[in-house]
């Protein structure tokens, strides 16, 4: 997760949006009691007040989002949004300082540009003092991801203006977020073949598995199981092969829409038995390497395989399909 973002919007002190000084020395009375805001008070000891003159004059107001650092496809994800704001409390001769007090009662709004790519639920909520989890008047919308793209999701409030002691005062926060596929299904097939005088063999492959994004960095891994099969095919003898069980190590590097899926066999052991004789051995299978779209693909080549001191030519195929939960 990401630690909290934060978008501050000044109301005094010059710059756009903030109060004139006169405004400020007018210090409009708000009972801290009847804002309901909760407040860490950090300043020195002051004599105690009575409570009508306490009074508090906001300076900044601050939207903090926590949000997911990463974003998968088909998945729902929290975003929880904080408002706060820094108070001057003039009591007793001595102004008190408070930050990042909790301001509930404030209505936030939330949408997306790309709907289609990444959705907001529910379009508003209220922040209260109670608070969602542990966080203390937050508020935590649900973001639904679609499907791979960019979206920008949006965060929009109103302070009241018996809040700012003006004119109401409008704050803003945005999440720039990726969406991505983060597990694909891949397949694979293979048939090579030799011809020789009355002989006849062939060599075909099918794979099965799929690649998962890793929590850290940009790589998709997995591996997947392959069935191999030798046959040949004789009108003067009979042949029978064996072949082992092979798996293969598949590893995905996303660039752009695009992305390159490498796979890698292992050793596949075999071995044969005719009306003549009989031998064994093993053969590594060459690896296999594809650029596609990244919403899924279908590829192939041609290629050879070396069995034993025959080599069999023949053409691979390889679909890769974004696995949506």
């Amino acid at each position: 997760m990401r630690l909290f973002s934060h978008f501050r919007k000044h109301l005094v002190g010059g710059g756009a949006g903030r109060h004139t000084v006169r405004r400020m020395l007018r210090l409009i009375p708000v009972l801290l009691l009847n804002l309901a805001i909760a407040i860490p008070v950090t300043a020195s000891t002051v004599a105690p007040a009575p409570p009508a003159t306490i009074f508090i004059v906001p300076t900044t107001f601050d939207m903090s989002l926590k949000v997911p650092g990463r974003v998968c496809a088909g998945s729902n994800y929290p975003a929880t949004v904080l408002v706060r704001i820094d108070l001057q409390i003039p009591a007793a001769g001595t102004t008190v300082q408070a930050s990042d007090a909790i301001v509930p009662g404030i209505v936030i709004n939330a949408s997306s540009n790309s709907p289609g790519v990444a959705t907001i639920s529910p379009p508003r909520m209220e922040s209260s003092v109670l608070g969602v989890g542990s966080i203390l008047g937050a508020v935590t919308f649900t973001l639904n991801a679609i499907r791979a793209g960019d979206a920008s999701v949006n965060f929009h409030a109103d302070i009241p203006a018996q809040i700012t002691q003006g004119d109401p005062g409008p704050i803003d926060n945005a999440w720039a977020l990726r969406v991505d596929n983060c597990t694909y299904r891949v397949s694979e097939n293979g048939s090579w073949s030799k011809t020789f005088p009355n002989l006849r063999t062939t060599l075909t492959d099918s794979l099965r598995g799929q690649i998962t994004k890793e929590a850290t960095g940009g790589l998709l891994r997995g591996t997947g199981d392959v069935t191999w099969s030798l046959r040949s095919f004789s009108v003067m003898c009979s042949h029978s092969h064996s072949l082992t069980l092979d798996h293969a190590d598949m590893v995905g590097q996303p660039h752009d829409e695009n992305l390159t899926v490498s796979i890698a066999f292992g050793p596949v052991g075999f071995s044969t038995v005719n009306c003549g004789s009989s031998n064994n051995g093993s053969f590594e299978p060459p690896a296999i390497r594809r650029d596609g779209a990244s919403s899924g693909f279908t590829a192939g080549a041609p290629s050879t395989v070396q069995v034993g001191d025959f080599q069999l030519a023949g053409h691979w195929t390889m679909s890769v399909t974004p696995v949506i939960h």
